[in-house]
């Protein structure tokens, strides 16, 4: 039943397939396992193109990933799989699905009114409740520049 398709058929319906389901997949037959993680990093290099993870498909090894995300975003890339993996997840978190963490920031303050995070620059930006605003190294959770809320 695998090869009532040629190979280069069932690559690129497999390639359509929700990155979920590829893991799935694998577990139905050891013909299915077998095919799918001999041809791993071409299914999920395409895979990554079409969800729409890679701006486009010229990017040749994942090591060139870097000039298109955050290097923290990457820390745990090292091919397509774990690349498509890694997207996945940032989705899930960032529709409220996925795992959270909980870090405290305690250079920002006990007042946060609004927060933003700029992972590439590795910044996050609070405003105050009372007024002001912080800018605060994610790494080491010094408070690099601050603005008070100057009374009249």
């Amino acid at each position: 039943m695998l090869y009532a398709l040629p190979a280069e058929a069932i690559l690129e319906i497999l390639s359509y397939l929700p990155v979920q389901t590829l893991r799935a997949f694998q577990l139905v037959s050891r013909d299915w396992e077998s095919f799918i993680r001999t041809n791993e990093s071409f299914v999920y290099k395409k895979a990554a193109f079409i969800h729409r993870f890679l701006p486009s498909s010229n990017f040749i090894s994942v090591s060139e990933l870097q000039s298109v995300y955050p290097i923290r975003s990457l820390s745990r890339v090292h091919d397509w799989k774990s690349f498509c993996r890694s997207r996945c997840l940032i989705e899930r978190s960032w529709s409220g699905r996925g795992p959270s963490e909980i870090k405290r920031f305690t250079a920002t303050g006990d007042a946060v009114h609004r927060i933003k995070v700029d992972e590439d620059a590795g910044y996050i930006i609070t405003t105050s409740k009372v007024g002001g605003l912080a800018v605060t190294d994610m790494t080491s959770n010094e408070l690099l520049w601050s603005l008070h809320k100057v009374s009249h």
